[in-house]
């Protein structure tokens, strides 16, 4: 009888514990289930986040795209209809002159001389010294035009003060648009450099 109590004490022991586990793990799978339902909501908002700052960026670069496109029409259409560097005339354009690893945006040719055309929205420093370290890799890219003299020039819709003085003192010739048309803004006393 006594081995009987033990063994029914136990069983009721072992049953309220079981039932307290069970308490404890049907609560448990209660918070699962509402944290993942907090979870899916924040997932889903985050999802439709993530699609219109996808939709944003496509914008942003169709938008990009356009903005530095009108630039390199204007500043190729203006210099094909007058292909001048300063004082030294050109006898034909070409736009996006692609080497293996290089690309210029428009160059222009003579008899002797090659004129590269950086051309941007907005003229930074940085972008002049990075087109400026470019110039001499046009000779090996194009070793056909070893012996010509090359000099430079940026064509830009706007910029930086210190862009257009890094410029002239680097040799390199301006060119803005006034209007409809191509603008020179280096000083009188600038001389270009032969790169």
């Amino acid at each position: 009888k006594e081995w009987e109590q033990r063994q029914n004490e136990w069983e009721k022991r072992h049953n309220i514990q079981l039932e307290k586990s069970h308490k404890e793990w049907e609560q448990r799978q209660h918070e699962w289930e509402k944290s993942h339902k907090e979870w899916e909501k924040r997932s889903n908002k985050e999802d439709e986040q993530i699609q219109k700052l996808r939709r944003s960026m496509r914008e942003l670069r169709r938008l990009g795209v356009t903005i530095g496109f009108d630039p390199e029409e204007f500043f190729y259409d203006s210099f094909c209809q007058h292909p001048v560097l300063g004082n030294i005339s050109f006898d034909a354009a070409s736009r996006h002159v692609k080497g293996q690893k290089t690309e210029f945006d428009i160059v222009l040719y003579n008899a002797h001389t090659i004129g590269i055309v950086e051309v941007k929205n907005r003229l930074r420093p940085n972008r002049l010294t990075e087109f400026i370290a470019k110039l001499p890799k046009f000779r090996h890219e194009f070793p056909q035009f070893e012996n010509f003299k090359i000099v430079a020039a940026v064509a830009a819709y706007s910029f930086d003060k210190e862009s257009d003085k890094l410029a002239q003192k680097k040799g390199v010739y301006v060119y803005s648009r006034y209007g409809h048309k191509l603008r020179p803004i280096h000083n009188d006393d600038f001389i270009p450099k032969k790169y």
